[in-house]
């Protein structure tokens, strides 16, 4: 493996041992599942589907109405326990995006690739660009608009196994520089 390829064997252990960790380690990100293909000509797949996404604004107007909630809680008001209510809009608030997520064996490359896929949770909607970089982690985001970064190479590509376009993140070259080599 010191190429950077994996035979489809090589990936599918290796595809399990790191959802089987997966598992282990991470409780409340989604599960990682093994798909096997159907068709018996391609090589199966990892997923994580339904993944939510949520933007910062989203969350800090959550965080909100909890501390609104907590605020009355505290205050004597006069009324029964439990019949104070707080009441947040959603009205303006932004949405809440869906993230299927595909780990796919590339058998001409001999390497793996992320496929993935986001949607509106109101609609169902695909999500456009600007969508999907607003969703990223700021450093990544910072990547994406980075020209000669060798990680943020974006494409729209048929998914492997199920035939229908996916966007994919793949590497521009898969030679690592010298300066990048793990010593053993």
């Amino acid at each position: 493996m010191e190429t950077g390829m994996l035979s489809c064997e090589e990936f599918e252990r290796g595809a399990l041992r790191f959802a089987s960790v997966w598992r282990e380690h991470s409780s409340t990100a989604g599960i990682w599942s093994w798909r096997q293909a159907t068709n018996g000509l391609d090589a199966g797949y990892l997923a994580m589907e339904g993944a939510l996404k949520q933007s910062a604004s989203a969350h800090q107007q959550s965080d909100a109405c909890l501390a609104l909630g907590a605020l009355l809680d505290d205050e004597d008001v006069g009324e029964e326990e439990g019949d104070c209510a707080v009441l947040c809009s959603t009205a303006g608030a932004p949405p809440v995006h869906l993230y299927d997520y595909h780990i796919c064996y590339h058998a001409s490359y001999s390497v793996p690739v992320l496929f993935f896929r986001g949607s509106s949770r109101a609609d169902g909607a695909a999500l456009c660009w600007e969508e999907v970089l607003e969703d990223l982690p700021a450093a990544s985001r910072e990547l994406a608009s980075t020209e000669d970064s060798q990680w943020t190479f974006i494409t729209q590509q048929e998914h492997p196994v199920l035939r229908h376009p996916w966007a994919a993140g793949e590497r521009r070259s898969w030679t690592v520089p010298a300066s990048q080599k793990v010593v053993r």
